[in-house]
């Protein structure tokens, strides 16, 4: 029988320079350097679903398995206690199937920049949705109206707040796949970024990080559109043209095509098209738009104390609180507001330096996921070896 779990994504793999010997190349007049290894055929494309496979998360967890929950794993609430992030990613956690888990992508989600991904996530789909609902009803209604100037107004306020709040996404992207700061570890090329590129174990932990960001912001906006939030999702970090999520989508849960002034507003103008092998990710383009300005403060929202900032930027992280921490079961809409005509004159000076405390995750979550994972694998190794 074949183990259920395989670790061997954990080994570390040796540098360029290894399991092979130097020699004369009489063709470059120079030394070279030639792998005693076998050569390997190169690696085919892969979708989604080919590299992770079907992924389902239970939802039929019985009364005991949710005893077992609140007793073992469940962080332990403290009076006037409120539902945070981490009590979201314990349900996921739990709920998820052992295959894609791994003590990589349990120690990948208790990382201060993680959380910070996973926040920008849910308010910026939060918003998305609630946009897009606005947009459909828009549409119904021009069917009868005469579309004005005002009109063009609203609907640029709704597309500029998107890709303010996709920014929010991509500076964090942005470190993740760069592997800066806490992401060093996980670069496929290990913390120096020397070694050997480790392909097939960063494809498996990016659908899995994207798989399980989904299934977290689903929960955290009330379990509600589910494949609305994985086509954008999937849409953002992968492009439209390798967004697995739609091409899975058939009969019934075909999403209605959106008119050009929807999609105008929910996608936004700055899309790059560029031969496949050539194609950014829609998240970096957000970053490389040179069609609107960008206010370069966003870059550094979270993390760098600036000495004044903006009304809009003050007004949207009090909304942002209200819509992710209200106890009502389906949250208020969010509202920003629009850009101030002075915003580029508060610029400082000189760049900040300062910056806001280091926020730790979850230590002991953390620790206890690591813990359960270990005992089902050993679990499942002893019943292997039967």
């Amino acid at each position: 029988m074949s183990k259920p779990l395989d670790d061997d994504d954990d080994d570390v793999i040796g540098g360029l320079y290894e399991n092979g010997h130097w020699a004369w190349d009489e063709k470059v007049n120079a030394l070279v350097f030639k792998s005693d290894l076998p050569e390997e055929p190169p690696d085919a494309p892969q979708l989604a679903t080919a590299i992770l496979g079907s992924v389902e998360f239970r939802e039929d967890i019985d009364l005991n398995e949710q005893n077992r929950f609140r007793k073992r794993m469940q962080r332990k609430a403290e009076p006037d206690d409120v539902v945070t992030l981490q009590d979201v990613k314990d349900v996921v956690l739990f709920t998820a199937p052992i295959k894609i888990l791994k003590p990589y992508l349990i120690n990948l989600l208790h990382l201060p920049a993680t959380e910070r991904i996973l926040r920008a996530l849910i308010f910026y789909c939060q918003y998305h949705l609630q946009t897009s609902d606005t947009m459909n009803n828009r549409t119904i209604e021009l069917m009868t109206k005469i579309r004005t100037e005002r009109s063009v107004e609203v609907e640029m306020h709704y597309m500029d707040n998107l890709e303010d709040l996709r920014l929010l996404v991509a500076k964090e992207y942005s470190n993740l796949i760069n592997g800066s700061g806490e992401f060093a570890k996980f670069h496929h090329m290990g913390p120096s970024k020397k070694m050997r590129s480790m392909n097939r174990k960063e494809s498996f932990l990016f659908e899995t990080f994207v798989r399980m960001s989904i299934q977290i912001i689903w929960i955290a906006l009330g379990r509600k559109s589910f494949d609305e939030i994985e086509l954008e999702v999937h849409r953002m970090f992968k492009s439209d043209l390798f967004n697995s999520a739609e091409h899975k989508l058939t009969g019934d849960k075909k999403i209605v095509p959106r008119t050009p002034h929807e999609r105008q507003v929910l996608i936004g103008h700055c899309i790059v098209k560029k031969y496949k092998v050539d194609m950014m990710s829609p998240l970096i383009n957000e970053v490389h738009c040179s069609k609107r300005n960008i206010d370069h403060r966003m870059f550094g929202l979270g993390i760098v104390q600036y000495p004044r900032s903006s009304s809009r930027s003050t007004k949207s992280a009090t909304s942002r609180k209200k819509s992710t921490l209200g106890q009502a079961p389906m949250y208020s809409s969010i509202e920003l507001p629009p850009r101030g005509s002075d915003e580029y004159d508060e610029l400082p000076s000189e760049f900040p330096t300062e910056s806001y405390p280091r926020k730790p995750c979850d230590d002991k979550q953390r620790r206890k996921w690591l813990r359960r994972y270990q005992r089902i694998v050993n679990k499942h190794r002893a019943h292997s070896s039967r």
